[in-house]
């Protein structure tokens, strides 16, 4: 079979409508940011904290055109880590904190629990099929997993669709 000719179906097969909308979030994003940011440089002839607040703030409504619910719901999770880094670095540059020496490795430990909390009990916030990442990147074996759906019982089925485990004997 000729590679050429099965590959613009391929190509043409990944263009649904989920794909498009995040494509336009994700360009709604920065192409909104970047545009109110140059006009507002422009007509207020300043270079402060107020432009990128601004134009952040109008940004987001890029958030509206993404349509999956599950995908809407990790986001929020990773901009909130962005955001709560954002408000320690400003009262920073405020001076109403002193500076957190390695604040990102301490927050870490926190952002990660939680990812994790929400990744094995509000598993419905995560797009399908990034438990297999998670998986991956915890180094579990099948033996492993076998033993938590034993343990876990009918949690181990919503945790870990994918893998059709038999039972476990210890």
């Amino acid at each position: 079979m000729n590679p050429r000719k099965t590959m613009i179906p391929n190509i043409l097969s990944l263009m649904t409508k989920d794909s498009l909308s995040f494509c336009m979030f994700l360009g709604g994003i920065s192409g909104i940011y970047k545009l109110v940011l140059c006009l507002l440089r422009r007509l207020r002839n300043k270079d402060d904290g107020v432009n990128p607040a601004i134009a952040g703030f109008l940004s987001g409504f890029a958030f509206m055109m993404e349509t999956s619910s599950k995908r809407k719901g990790f986001l929020k999770m990773y901009l909130f880590c962005r955001a709560l880094d954002f408000l320690v670095t400003l009262l920073h540059r405020r001076k109403v904190i002193k500076k957190i020496p390695n604040f990102e490795v301490y927050m870490f430990g926190p952002m990660i629990a939680f990812l994790v909390y929400a990744h094995w009990y509000e598993n419905s916030c995560f797009p399908p099929g990034i438990d297999k990442a998670f998986i991956a990147v915890s180094g579990a074996t099948k033996k492993e997993l076998g033993l938590a759906k034993y343990v876990f019982g009918k949690q181990g089925d919503i945790w870990y669709p994918f893998y059709k485990a038999k039972q476990v004997v210890l």
